[in-house]
This record gives structure tokens, sequence and C-alpha cells, in this order.
């Protein structure tokens, strides 16, 4: 009896169907993935026009090349090195060095065991996320998230962004039970390697209160003592090497590269290649002297934010929708800073899975949100505007949808839930 009862639930999760928002987001990405490809295939084929005209990612030249600049940088000293790829901060250094520490000078196995580890264990957790949509509801959310566009560029490039993915999911999942110390401190891991993930500290305080927002906070700051404190002291370069004269010297070269960093991304039109941030589509737009980021990218980084705040806020008292406010801050993330790269949309990757789990009891303003990560998470390599030969809607467009989830709680308290109510949100 107990074998045929572990059979029958067996054969309900792998025959389980597609519940219908999840089949429709499945669609609006096939068609959006079509026709960009149709669109690049046309121009690089028929028209034979070069890049950026022919494609929607980097250049092949280019191909690994955030890894193993990383990694190429890191083996010559450790901290103290000054370049592009030692711009992160302290904790990402931990993996790096580990690999370092296995594979030497070879940096193809490190990239391979990397890219590899890290798909399997975001893979992992999405199963386990979205365990209770099935073995179907689980594939399509795999596609909706490894094979959407910030993925690709991640597997493109080499990024460690998607460390920082592997984690975003973990949040997704405490979130969700509201284990606040387990979320604090996965957020704070993510901070101590890429900074913005810590926006998402907000997130206790609107959903379970002030209460459960401290000891999610405390949880986070612990993490990320722990986990720079060991970068700093163990790693080489810094205070196994120097002293204190090490910690310092460590610190001094990260601030150097996050200065070339931002002459290159930030103050040049560079960061509108593969960009999105508010300030990316402007510049994409207008050009570079029009809100320049030096004058105008503390400002809007602020005025974001705020605004940001002002919608979560919104959101619970109007029925505290977990996944509306994921999508939120997750927005936040990609809009406020004075450039983001295209692999920042999977910030958005918590709020998909939030959404795919909620099934048809989606409200209304919720299964817009889903489409539109969906869509922001698509390439859009048509429609140019401006002058610049990056300036397509996946930079421009992408901002506006952005702008749509941060602010579609505003406009429907305004418009008094005439057309998109929050009426039975629960979770």
């Amino acid at each position: 009896m107990q074998i045929k009862n572990v059979l029958w639930r067996l054969r309900s999760y792998l025959l389980q169907p597609l519940h219908k928002v999840l089949t429709f987001g499945l669609i609006v990405w096939v068609v959006m993935m079509f026709i960009a490809v149709l669109v690049v295939y046309r121009r690089g084929f028929f028209l034979g026009l070069e890049h950026p005209e022919n494609s929607f990612l980097p250049h092949p030249s280019v191909r690994f090349g955030d890894f193993n600049q990383t990694y190429n940088e890191w083996r010559q000293q450790g901290f103290g090195t000054v370049g592009y790829g030692m711009s992160y901060f302290p904790a990402m250094y931990v993996p790096v060095h580990i690999l370092f520490r296995l594979f030497g000078d070879e940096s193809e196995p490190a990239l391979l065991l990397t890219r590899y580890l890290t798909l399997l264990l975001t893979s992992a957790l999405i199963f386990w996320n979205v365990r209770r949509s099935g073995l179907s509801g689980g594939g399509a959310t795999l596609v909706l998230v490894l094979l959407s566009y910030p993925y690709l560029l991640i597997l493109q490039t080499g990024n460690l962004e998607g460390l920082v993915v592997v984690l975003f999911v973990l949040m997704s999942i405490f979130c969700q039970k509201q284990h606040w110390n387990f979320f604090g401190a996965v957020v704070g891991l993510a901070a101590a390697m890429k900074g913005l993930p810590a926006l998402f500290f907000v997130l206790p305080f609107f959903v379970s209160g002030v209460r459960s927002g401290i000891k999610s906070l405390v949880s986070g700051v612990a993490s990320i003592a722990l986990v720079s404190g060991v970068a700093l002291l163990l790693l080489p370069g810094g205070f196994r090497d120097g002293g204190l004269g090490g910690v310092s010297e460590a610190l001094r070269s990260i601030r150097e590269s996050q200065a070339l960093y931002t002459e290159l991304m930030v103050n040049s039109a560079a960061g509108i290649h593969y960009g999105h941030s508010l300030l990316n589509s402007i510049h994409a737009v207008f050009g570079m002297n029009f809100m320049s980021s030096q004058t105008f990218g503390i400002p809007v980084f602020l005025t974001t934010a705020a605004a940001g705040l002002y919608s979560l806020n919104l959101v619970r008292r109007q029925g505290n929708s977990l996944g509306l406010q994921l999508a939120v801050l997750g927005a936040i993330t990609c809009l406020a800073p004075a450039t983001s790269t295209d692999y920042k949309l999977l910030a958005l990757a918590p709020a998909l899975l939030v959404l795919v789990n909620r099934g048809e009891r989606l409200a209304r303003v919720e299964r817009l949100v889903f489409f539109a990560i969906i869509v922001a998470m698509a390439p859009k390599p048509y429609l140019r505007v401006g002058s610049d030969p990056w300036g397509y809607a996946t930079v421009y467009a992408t901002t506006l949808i952005l702008l749509g989830i941060v602010l579609l709680p505003i406009v429907s308290q305004s418009a008094r839930h005439k057309r998109l109510n929050f009426d039975g949100i629960v979770h």
C-alpha cells in the first residue's frame, strides 16, 4: 500500500499540468525570444551587418571575458591588484581564491566548474522552490530563469553574478517561509559580494513588521561582517600578508578598481551597452551630457529608492503581496544605480518564483507584474532611438517596464482601484 501511495504521488508530480498563468508566461517568453532571434538573424545573414546589429549578446571575441579578467587579476597577488576585475566587494574573492587554489593558473577549468556548479545549484533550488507546480512547472520556470536574456548574458561573459543568482533563489525560499534570520544572512552574503542586494533588507519590515526586520538586519550585518572579515584576514594581500596595513592596502586597491569601473561604465557610453538603469536609458536616448551621472547619480538613486519604499508601503496597506514587494525591490535594484548591466535583471527572479508559486490564485495586478517581469528579462534588439548603436528597446523599454513595476501601486492608489485592484491578495 505504501509503495502504491508513493507511486501515485510520483505520477501526480510528473504529470501535473502547467497552470494557465505559467503557460501564458512561457508563450510570452517563446514569442519574445523568437522575435529577437529573427531580428538579429535577418540583420546579420541577409543584410550583412556587423556586431552589435547581428546579436543581442556581446561579441564572441570577449566570450567569458568577465570571469577571465577577474581570475587573472586575482592570481597576480590577490588584494592589491588594481583592475576592472578587482572592483567587487571583498567577499566575492573567497570563491575566486578557492578556484585559484584548485586550478592554479588554469582559468578554463575554473570557469567550467563555476558555470556548471552555479547552474546545478540554481536549477535544484528553483525546482525545490516551485515543487508544488510539479515537474512541468519546474521545467517551465527553469526556462524562464535560466534561458532568460540576463542569464544568457552571464553564461556568455562568465560573470560572477551567477553566484548571486543562487543567493537570490535562496532568498525567495526563505522569505516565503518567513525564516527572516536565514533570509537576512543570505541577503548579507549577497550584499558582501555585490552591495546592491542590501536593498532587500527592507523586505521583512514591510511583510512582518519591525521586529522581524530588525532580526533579519542583525543576521545580515553579521553575515557581511563574517564573510568580509574572512576575506580580508585570510586571503592573499590582506591581513595575512601585511597586518592592518595589508587590510588598508586591500581596501585601497578595491576603491581604485571601483573608480576605474566608474570611469568606464558610469562616466562613458560603455554603460549603455547592455545596460538598463534609469540613467542608462536617459543617456541612450539623449546623450551622455544630458543629466550626467556625475551630477545626477546620487539624486536619481535616492529618488528612485524613495519612490520604491513608498510603493512598498502601499502594497503593504493594500494587501501585502509578497510577489509584488519582491518585484518592486528587484526593480529598484536595477533602476537606481547610475549603471546596471543587464544580468542584474535577475534581481527580479525572487518575485518571479513567488508569483509562480501562487499560480491560479494570482490577482490581476500580480499577473500583470508576472508578465512584465518576463518581458523585462527578454531581449528586445529593435526600435532603436537616439544615436547610440546599442540604444535599442532592450535598454529603454526595459527601463520603462521596471518603472511601471515600481509605480503601479502608486498609480493604482491614486486611481482608487478602479482598474487594477489589490482585493483578495494573500500569501
